[in-house]
């Protein structure tokens, strides 16, 4: 049965329970306390939904829906891939199980019959005091010294390596382009115009004459602050002894204001100089990235947190050559490309934590749960999962692209096929759309414009080392899992056995496992940085 057929019954519509997420109908799992609350908590502290948050106890429960089902449901909740709580019961019955865990840390609830299940990965909501709000906020300040832009990383060892091409995309909020003030009537203008200040200043410094090739567009998707936004932001600000806003002068006060505000501001994206001037870890690409940070320190930007749907306001892309022949690494073949996917599956868990807690369970940077989609695209955050959607089935659906991924590289139509011909067959753009999309946290669909590959996840931020750290992660993961050794074991067999495999992996991946298959090509000081960065409770991952 699809998940829009229906069985009449007794004079009564039912559907039956089939499928394996949510989309393909009811039952569907519901959590008392959704992590989705704590962004909730960030836009209207005063919402009574806020309420559950009171409650010490998280519990996961069936909604059964119009389903229709004599099957005997097993529930079960899974830390690490190790089952802690079980129960079992029928359509209708109170099937419910308590969470453990504290803030932050992650279960996966498993609802299980013999033509379907359903999972959904639990995260206890953070205390207000576990989100980290640093680096958010630049005020516009004096002219830097050529000492402040070369000045190396502090808390990262400084990168040089490896080699591949890659580029990132900055979303910021800044203040308005006032030609009155500055004779500069585009952002693009004024950044390229105090380029050219510095220049004239510090006619020797290398990366300031690189800067001049990045890009400065406006960007739609990237949103503004709310007035809770910035008021919690503000606030933090101060009790962290960040700056002083009396010590402002007028000027500084008003574009800090406007910043923070919906008025007078732009939303921006700045982008790394395209090929052949990519940027590359083994030609100073840490040092550019640096230098032009602390270029939009000294002009002024804002990091935005959460929108008034619940979800971020602004990320921090990465692309990383794979298939583009004329850009610095190696070329993957289709085969590596899925290996690649593949390994990221595996880690999402991991990796998702190397973000702000704003985007663990964001939509533009939907994780690829192993076990299947577990959110639409149209609901608030804080709702996620609520109800079945017709028609999303497929949509950031894993075990669907996995199938079609093992099914491909097991025919023998593939094997005979040239290059081009097998990316097709993996990668046509139709069934990436229908499938992973775009809003996911590794995108493919570059690979068919540009040959790269988009990281998704990672929030703005104005911490330049967090930029760099994360780039040369995002760079080192492909050349470490473009060998398929990794990742065969998933692909050899049958879909269906590998896809177990594969959620199972998912599941028990550690940091600990990340790193020891990137032994070599990250350093852990990096990673283990990225996650304290995250937030201040990362959980038990």
């Amino acid at each position: 049965f699809s998940c829009t057929e229906r069985l009449v019954i007794a004079g009564h519509s039912m559907a039956p329970a089939v499928g394996h997420n949510l989309h393909f109908g009811y039952p569907i799992l519901r959590c008392s306390k959704p992590f989705g609350a704590s962004m909730l908590r960030e836009i209207q502290p005063d919402h009574p939904m806020l309420q559950c948050l009171q409650s010490e106890i998280a519990e996961v429960s069936v909604v059964w829906g119009d389903c229709e089902s004599d099957d005997s449901f097993q529930l079960a909740v899974r830390v690490n891939g190790e089952e802690i709580r079980r129960s079992t019961g029928g359509v209708g019955d109170d099937l419910r199980l308590v969470l453990p865990g504290g803030p932050g840390e992650e279960c996966v609830v498993a609802l299980t019959w013999p033509s379907g299940s359903r999972h959904l990965h639990a995260i206890s909501p953070l205390d207000d005091a576990d989100v980290r709000r640093s680096d958010l906020l630049a005020v516009a300040r004096k002219m830097p010294t050529r000492a402040e832009l070369s000045a190396p990383c502090k808390h990262i060892r400084h990168p040089s390596g490896p080699c591949r091409g890659f580029g990132v995309e900055l979303e910021f909020v800044v203040s308005a382009t006032d030609p009155e003030s500055t004779g500069y009537f585009t952002k693009a203008d004024e950044v390229m115009g105090v380029i050219d200040q510095l220049i004239t200043e510090y006619p020797e410094s290398e990366c300031l004459h690189r800067c001049k090739q990045w890009w400065v567009t406006t960007d739609p998707q990237v949103e503004p602050f709310s007035d809770a936004t910035a008021a919690r932001l503000l606030a933090w600000e101060s009790a962290n002894n960040n700056f002083d806003e009396g010590s402002l002068t007028q000027s500084e006060r008003d574009r800090l204001r406007c910043m923070l505000s919906q008025k007078a501001i732009m939303c921006v994206e700045y982008k790394a100089p395209h090929p052949p001037k990519e940027l590359s870890f083994s030609d100073n690409a840490a040092a550019d990235i640096l230098c032009f940070f602390r270029l939009v320190q000294f002009m002024g930007a804002a990091a935005p947190t959460v929108a008034h749907n619940g979800y971020m306001c602004a990320a921090l892309h990465t692309h990383v050559n794979i298939r583009n022949p004329l850009v610095r690494g190696t070329f993957l073949s289709p085969r590596q490309v899925v290996g690649l996917w593949v390994a990221w599956v595996r880690f999402e868990l991991v990796t998702r934590r190397f973000y702000r807690s704003w985007a663990w369970r964001d939509r533009s940077c939907t994780a690829l749960f192993a076990t299947g989609t577990e959110c639409s695209w149209h609901e608030v955050a804080w709702k996620q999962g609520a109800c079945p959607v017709a028609g999303e089935a497929e949509k950031h659906d894993v075990p669907t692209l996995f199938k079609h991924f093992v099914t491909t590289l097991q025919s023998e139509a593939f094997q005979a096929s040239d290059d081009d011909a097998q990316m097709e067959m993996l990668f046509r753009k139709s069934l990436l759309h229908a499938t992973c999309g775009k809003q996911c946290s590794l995108n493919l669909l570059p690979m068919w414009m540009y040959g790269t590959v988009e990281f998704r996840g990672m929030t703005a931020t104005l911490n330049e080392e967090v930029a760099v750290a994360w780039s040369n992660f995002c760079v080192s993961f492909v050349e470490v899992f473009q060998d398929t050794v990794h990742t065969e074991r998933f692909l050899s067999q049958s879909w269906e056995c590998g896809l177990r495999d594969l959620q199972e992996a998912q599941e028990t991946a550690t940091v600990e496992a990340l790193l020891s298959a990137m032994k070599g090509a990250v350093e852990p000081e990096s990673v283990l940085f990225l996650l304290a960065h995250s937030c201040a409770h990362t959980g038990d991952i």
